[in-house]
């Protein structure tokens, strides 16, 4: 279920993987690849020294409980809000990057209460806009802490064989990354579209070309032809790595709701359970992860487990035997 996988993210499946759980080959695929080392993870998201530079201090400024201007709302972190929300707030104070985010897991702003029937700021890509949340009687998470940098260089109009870049479908982090670490940096921060065309005198750009990463190489493509404007990218802010902040942390028998294992079966709810897990402890997505097995039959107990909204406490069948739970599940940040 996790498709935000390095490019080094390389898995071998052997005879030795082959345990009797209670799945088919195609659902045992998440529990497989749960069961590689935390330290191979850890080996895999180390940094080149070559290219990745600290951020000096002066370079950056922490914001606690961010807001805009004199609007008494917090920022929204959930449901991948965060990022865009926090991006949009260090471009507004004049950074041209964002280092990190510190969601406010546990309701400190309302001293540990839920904020249920409150309400929050939330970038919608072209506005902010106020937002009331749900009255699930529940901590809805919003951004504790950001800290904006300016230790980047901005490019304009950046291009890859005398071609501007591709914007569109998903592809502009894509050609992003790949032109910042050619340019001896380490992190991508903010990348602008040209969504009008600037670049043709705001006319259509159709059946022109344009460079594209393919995974390997740089290539050149053609746009169709439907006379419209095809997005470019307009400008990128290329950044030095953070070597204060780790890529990966491993976190050995994780719980939630004071002191419950975390559920890993069937894998569509194990592998949910470990990307929230990591998700609130601030990183973005999992790396690796190893279950408890095998183990004494657990059969009625109790472990947690994420339903979409918020983590609940579930019995176990009394089927006598090892119900699965996660062990250790390796957490990472994108290296940008």
């Amino acid at each position: 279920t996790n498709t935000n996988l390095t490019n080094s993210s390389c898995f071998i499946l052997s005879e030795t993987v082959k345990m009797n759980f209670p799945f088919s080959a195609l659902e045992t695929f998440c529990l497989v690849v749960a069961l590689i080392p935390a330290t191979t993870a850890q080996l895999l998201m180390v940094p080149g020294p070559s290219i990745l530079q600290p951020v000096e201090p002066n370079d950056c400024q922490d914001f606690l409980w961010p807001k805009r201007g004199n609007e008494p709302r917090l920022l929204w972190y959930e449901q991948g809000h965060g990022a865009g929300n926090a991006e949009q707030f260090c471009k507004e104070q004049g950074f041209s990057n964002v280092q990190y985010i510190i969601p406010d897991k546990k309701c400190e702003h309302t001293g540990g209460d839920d904020n249920d029937e409150s309400g929050y700021s939330d970038w919608d890509g072209s506005s902010w806009v106020y937002k009331p949340t749900p009255s699930a009687n529940r901590c809805y998470v919003m951004i504790k802490a950001i800290r904006c940098c300016d230790a980047c260089k901005k490019f304009d109009w950046p291009t890859r064989l005398s071609e501007l870049m591709w914007y569109e479908g998903g592809l502009a982090q894509t050609n992003g990354d790949q032109f910042c670490r050619e340019e001896g940096f380490g992190i991508t921060g903010y990348i602008e579209p040209d969504s009008d065309c600037e670049h043709n005198d705001g006319d259509d750009n159709d059946e022109s070309s344009y460079a594209n990463w393919d995974g390997s190489s740089w290539v050149m493509k053609n746009t169709p032809s439907a006379n419209r404007c095809y997005v470019m990218i307009k400008s990128i802010y290329c950044c030095p790595y953070d070597t204060s902040l780790p890529l990966c942390v491993t976190f050995t028998d994780p719980r939630r709701l004071d002191d419950q294992e975390i559920w890993a079966e069937p894998p569509e709810e194990g592998c949910a359970n470990k990307e929230r897990f990591c998700e609130e402890e601030g990183f973005d997505f999992v790396q690796a992860s190893s279950i408890a097995y095998p183990c004494d039959d657990n059969d009625e107990s109790s472990f947690a487990t994420w339903n979409g909204d918020e983590w609940e406490n579930r019995d176990s069948g009394s089927a006598n035997r090892c119900y699965l739970m996660w062990d250790s599940i390796t957490c990472c940040h994108y290296e940008r």
